[in-house]
């Protein structure tokens, strides 16, 4: 009888290949990561059920939305497919502009991956400066994460939700987790 391998597993054993391999956040920092595919449109390079998430737990709301995350030129792309279909918040940018989605880092720190959001996106918006992922400038305040800063060949993974970082709530959805070597 002929064995036969379901078309996910090569591309899921490739992914888990490479997050296996040099994704230190430190000298003390395990790089495993959990693989599998998500619901929604899109897999997810980090499952979210093996996430601890530091603002909301968002691992069980829908994942409406497919993400493509890239970092080049000192920004953070977060292309997704919902920046305008997500209803807006109450909550407003400093320059008025409606909000309607918080971005995501998830990082892994001594074998345990963390989420935590480190900014709002205005309705449309999909990009942030690479500055805003990090602790140390207050974008991100929940320990482990709030000294965290980006080292480079390192690989985390990005997330976008409906706000999920203040009690003013829309709907609960969000997108996949797409992971990117930091440059």
């Amino acid at each position: 009888m002929k064995k036969v391998i379901p078309s996910l597993v090569l591309p899921l054993f490739a992914v888990a290949s490479l997050l296996f391999t040099g994704c230190d956040l430190d000298s003390s920092s395990s790089s495993s990561a959990d693989v599998s595919g998500g619901g929604g449109s899109a897999s997810n390079d980090i499952n979210p059920s093996n996430v601890v998430f530091l603002d909301a737990d968002v691992s069980s709301w829908a994942q409406t939305a497919t993400l493509n995350a890239s970092v080049s030129g000192g920004s953070v792309s977060l292309s997704y497919d919902m920046a305008t279909q997500w209803p807006s918040a109450r909550t407003r940018a400093r320059d008025g502009g409606s909000i309607n989605a918080n971005a995501w880092v998830v990082v892994n720190v001594d074998g345990t991956w963390y989420a935590a959001t480190f900014d709002w996106l205005k309705t449309g918006q999909q990009a942030k400066a690479t500055s805003a992922v990090t602790g140390a400038n207050g974008h991100i305040s929940h320990p482990p994460l709030n000294n965290f800063r980006p080292r480079s060949g390192e690989t985390y993974g990005f997330m976008v939700s409906t706000p999920a970082r203040s009690a003013d709530r829309t709907i609960n959805e969000r997108s996949n987790i797409s992971t990117v070597v930091w440059p």
